[in-house]
């Protein structure tokens, strides 16, 4: 197994250790879910992998930055999953209540999660100006559209961590901005906003 396999599922395994702390945490359950128990088509259409924010980031750490651009823009934002006990379900109200010494322990994490969020929405961001500037707008909408979903997914919970909704606050007002250059064939490029 290549080396940096084995530090990707390190760093998965640890990830998962430090925050399997999320008593009673289960994933959320999307309207595929409600769907799949009323009929076998959605059933099927139910039992497809669904993409998760936590896997377009597993993606980016093993760097596969087509792959994780390519998840991140398959996530309903409507109805998003996230692994169980992944940083990103956490609420900040659970944060608030652990003691200091595991708030402490976790705020590393934490940050490097929200770090490499933030490097992949960068990404994401690039992406969709290149896009527009090779005539291809409706490619470019679509990347700025699942950053500013992403974003509003996170201001919209009163209770998201607050370290990812600074974060959120930057990807919607970046994506708003980025859909008003929008023309056909015309994207000015810009500095790194987030």
């Amino acid at each position: 197994m290549p080396k940096n396999h084995v530090l990707v599922l390190a760093a998965v395994a640890v990830l998962v250790a430090v925050s399997g702390w999320v008593a009673g945490q289960s994933q959320p359950t999307s309207a595929r879910s409600a769907a799949s128990a009323s009929s076998p088509a959605a059933s099927n259409a139910a039992s497809r992998p669904v993409a998760t924010l936590d896997d377009a980031l597993i993606l980016w750490m093993s760097q596969d930055k087509a792959g994780a651009a390519k998840t991140f823009l398959a996530v309903d934002w409507q109805h998003p999953t996230f692994a169980k006990g992944s940083m990103f379900a956490m609420k900040e109200s659970q944060f608030a209540a652990l003691p200091k010494f595991d708030r402490e322990r976790l705020e590393p994490d934490i940050r490097r999660r929200m770090q490499e969020l933030r490097e992949l929405l960068t990404y994401l961001r690039d992406t969709g100006r290149t896009a527009a500037a090779n005539g291809k707008p409706e490619e470019a909408r679509k990347c700025f559209q699942q950053m500013a979903a992403c974003g509003e997914f996170f201001l919209n919970d009163a209770d998201s961590l607050a370290t990812a909704k600074v974060l959120a606050k930057a990807f919607v007002r970046v994506a708003s901005e980025e859909m008003a250059k929008l023309r056909p064939g015309q994207l000015a490029p810009g500095p790194a906003d987030f």
